[in-house]
């Protein structure tokens, strides 16, 4: 998703840092054509430590953004669902947050309906803080939807010639599943 956007701004030396801060302040899915002159030599720079040009950034993002959205497309042609969306999509993650995602994804898709989700209304107990962008969404609905015990009890498997010394008790294994929220995003 959006961090291979950032990997590809990072692919002109630009250090991971401040091709995330290009990429938040600067990055569009979708740039309508230009004939303006000003905008043709226009730089984006980020606390004057790095600079690249307008049209360069939007190349690579859109480039990204379309590649990703295309093998999206495809995934949903091949499910057999890409005529049955009446109600549209909705699009998440980190790169929902791009301006006109939504017309890039409508160039490519022709479907009108398109509502972006960028934070949803879930209540976590506990410290828990999840990102306001998008970001951790789909890991979110996931686990809000999800039906499968994350505890799994392993008992060993004994053959019946297996035997047992006097005094020794089988024990399951327990396997936990303990990461937060962020270190799964």
């Amino acid at each position: 998703g959006s961090s291979n956007i950032t990997k590809d701004i990072c692919s002109l030396q630009i250090e991971e840092e401040d091709a995330e801060q290009l990429k938040l302040h600067y990055a569009c899915a979708y740039t309508e054509p230009s004939e303006n002159e000003d905008e043709l030599g226009k730089e984006y720079s980020i606390d004057g430590k790095c600079s690249i040009r307008a049209h360069k950034l939007e190349d690579i993002v859109e480039a990204r953004v379309k590649e990703i959205l295309e093998n999206v497309w495809n995934q949903i042609i091949l499910s057999e669902y890409s005529d049955k969306l009446l109600a549209g999509v909705i699009l998440t993650g980190g790169a929902s947050t791009l301006p006109n995602l939504d017309k890039a994804f409508f160039n490519i898709t022709k479907i009108e309906k398109i509502r972006i989700a960028q934070n949803g209304a879930i209540e976590l107990r506990g410290d828990i803080n999840i990102p306001q962008d998008g970001s951790c969404n789909t890991l979110i609905g996931l686990l809000a939807a999800g039906k499968d015990n994350c505890v799994i009890d392993i008992l060993p498997r004994l053959k019946p010639w297996d035997s047992l010394d006097s005094g020794s008790i089988i024990q399951p294994y327990r396997l936990k599943y303990s990461h937060s929220i962020q270190d799964l995003c």
